[in-house]
């Protein structure tokens, strides 16, 4: 795991810093894998003109979601299909500030994400999702998949966009973590409008294109390998073309 900034000349900002940001709950992302060797050169660039958190002295936030789905993995299914609206439920906690939320992602006609977040106790019971207006009922819910990476997060000085780095994917499979990214990290876009910015060039101009590419269903389709195998497969193949 790359854990190592001191070569950089970031500037930080710490929580509190952030909150006086956009919150980026109603946003557009665009999504890229990378390999792990090449996050050399992207810090460098960010470096330039963004803002690195720091949470407890350490720019790397572990986070552990908790996704809810139906028996027959209908929410999956909508977003493997592209349907909108379309609907991912999970419980997310910061390991770090042992701070817990239920949060719902709403992807819409249009491509904008919308979401929302409760604030929950690290053992809460589900009907605090309850709260949310999705269009299964709480009791056809259950715990699906668990996953769990370390996150990066920077914000641009120039412009309402924040980029997340997240390394170390891991889901849990018969009771113990398996690392289902080796090699590589995702990083995303985060913006208030849907455009180019000169990081997404800058990715681009180094022959990183944007994907199609989430970690809930990526991790189902590593759990449950006859889920939407080509979906699985493609991501695969896509991965080994990049190494």
């Amino acid at each position: 795991m790359y854990n190592d900034l001191s070569k950089y000349c970031f500037r930080s900002i710490t929580l509190d810093d952030s909150t006086k940001r956009p919150s980026f709950m109603t946003r557009y992302d665009q999504k890229f894998i990378i390999p792990s060797e090449s996050l050399d050169v992207i810090l460098g660039y960010l470096q330039k003109s963004y803002h690195v958190l720091k949470v407890n002295e350490s720019w790397l936030q572990e986070y552990e979601n908790h996704y809810y789905d139906t028996a027959r993995l209908d929410l999956a299914r909508d977003h493997l299909r592209g349907k909108r609206p379309r609907y991912k439920l999970r419980k997310r906690i910061y390991i770090d500030t042992e701070d817990c939320y239920w949060e719902m992602k709403c992807k819409v006609v249009g491509g904008q994400m919308v979401k929302k977040r409760i604030k929950a106790s690290m053992n809460g019971a589900e009907r605090f999702i309850n709260g949310f207006e999705i269009p299964i009922g709480i009791e056809a819910l259950r715990n699906s998949l668990k996953n769990n990476y370390f996150r990066a997060s920077f914000y641009s000085l120039e412009s309402n966009e924040k980029v997340t780095i997240d390394q170390s994917l891991k889901i849990l499979q018969d009771n113990q973590w398996v690392d289902i990214l080796e090699g590589f990290v995702v990083v995303e876009v985060k913006g208030m409008h849907f455009n180019e910015s000169s990081f997404v060039q800058f990715l681009r101009s180094h022959s990183f294109r944007s994907i199609k590419f989430s970690k809930y269903c990526f991790g189902i389709g590593m759990l449950h390998t006859q889920f939407f195998p080509h979906k699985r497969k493609a991501v695969l193949h896509y991965l080994k073309s990049l190494k």
